[in-house]
């Protein structure tokens, strides 16, 4: 190892979460990250946020809290805190899609009409471009029907059949294959086919599959508004961004609105635990992990995604944003480093912003 063999730990009073071991040659670089940190609550309106880095290579680890869990009731943000982890549901749901291949049930190149005749373009669609965002279907959020509904109507209890109902009189966007869309759309389609296939529901499909067997007893696809537990509060939509405090949604729109796409909750050390498990391939077989993470390259060479993965650099993984909450977790198999981000806000950036920040000032190589 380059790094003296000089370890530093401290742990900060007054805030659990917290903590900092380590090489002393990363002293310099966790003033200049803790600033950085510091300076997203101060002039964002970021409520609060959590951090995590781990670096089995050098026994770097970083954890940070900041912020506000509840602003009402001003509770510090803690690394405990459960959340709604919005699009990292869909690393999920392939691992499951992943796993009926390796048992023979489905194939990645099964058409969708083997399953789901009545679907428009079925025929000319596969599991693997639903999972690789390849299909060319539209995309349920962008329609006007469902804005309205969300807007007018954010109880309302949705079924797989209606979200995809909403775009069903659309054209492909592209020949399936083609080309890379970002969208939800195929996400729904894919739970649909874990129900069809396992004869039970995706929620308990994922409970029994993935958070039994890796010990993660916060993470499991949440059913209607409510959450239970100790939740974090989340705020805004990407409307109120510039307002300093915006709304609390934590508990305003039905999560049935993006199911097998975007429903889950879980914590940060659950996360931490499941994206060395999708990273390493744990749950599927040495074929599959090879198939997740074939990549196609995006408008910018850092970034890739393969079957449910987003790849950055040498990191692979997600990140998720749903109504209230952004999240990111990635992890670098070559160095065995693990990163988990979370904010409570709406927001499309900020999460993996942060951690972008943590891969470049700890080191990506």
């Amino acid at each position: 190892s380059l790094f003296p063999i000089i370890y530093f730990a401290i742990i900060f009073a007054g805030c659990k979460s917290d903590s900092l071991t380590g090489p002393s040659s990363y002293f310099g670089k966790v003033e200049n990250m803790d600033a950085f940190l510091d300076s997203i609550i101060q002039n964002t309106n970021v409520p609060g946020l959590v951090v995590a880095y781990r670096d089995n290579e050098t026994g770097f680890t970083y954890s940070r809290t900041r912020g506000y869990a509840d602003l009402a009731r001003k509770t510090p943000m803690d690394a405990e805190k459960l959340f709604r982890i919005g699009s990292l549901t869909k690393t999920f749901t392939s691992t499951v899609i992943l796993q009926l291949v390796d048992e023979r049930k489905i194939y990645l190149e099964d058409k969708l009409s083997k399953f789901f005749p009545a679907v428009p373009h079925s025929a000319l669609v596969t599991i693997r471009q639903l999972a690789d965002m390849s299909s060319g279907y539209s995309e349920y959020f962008d329609t006007e029907e469902f804005q309205q509904k969300v807007a007018n109507d954010p109880s309302h209890a949705y079924t797989p059949d209606e979200l995809i109902g909403m775009v069903s009189s659309l054209p492909l966007k592209f020949t399936p294959g083609a080309q890379f869309d970002y969208c939800n759309t195929n996400y729904i389609l894919l739970g649909m086919i874990i129900e069809k296939v396992t004869r039970n529901s995706v929620a308990e499909e994922i409970w029994k599959r993935i958070s039994i067997p890796l010990g993660l007893k916060n993470t499991k696809l949440l059913i209607g508004r409510k959450v239970e537990g100790d939740f974090c509060r989340g705020y805004g939509y990407e409307s109120t961004m510039l307002e300093k405090y915006p709304p609390d949604f934590t508990e305003m729109v039905d999560v049935s609105s993006a199911w097998s796409a975007g429903s889950m909750m879980s914590s940060m050390e659950d996360l931490i635990k499941f994206s060395k498990a999708l990273g390493l391939g744990t749950l599927i077989s040495p074929e599959m992990q090879t198939e997740r993470l074939k990549y196609r390259i995006l408008s910018i060479p850092r970034y890739g995604y393969g079957i449910g993965v987003m790849h950055i650099d040498n990191y692979v993984g997600h990140q998720g944003t749903i109504y209230g909450f952004n999240s990111i977790m990635l992890y670098n198999k070559e160095k065995g480093r693990t990163i988990v981000v979370y904010v409570n806000i709406y927001s499309n950036f900020m999460s993996q912003f942060i951690a972008e920040n943590l891969m470049d000032r700890f080191g990506v190589t």
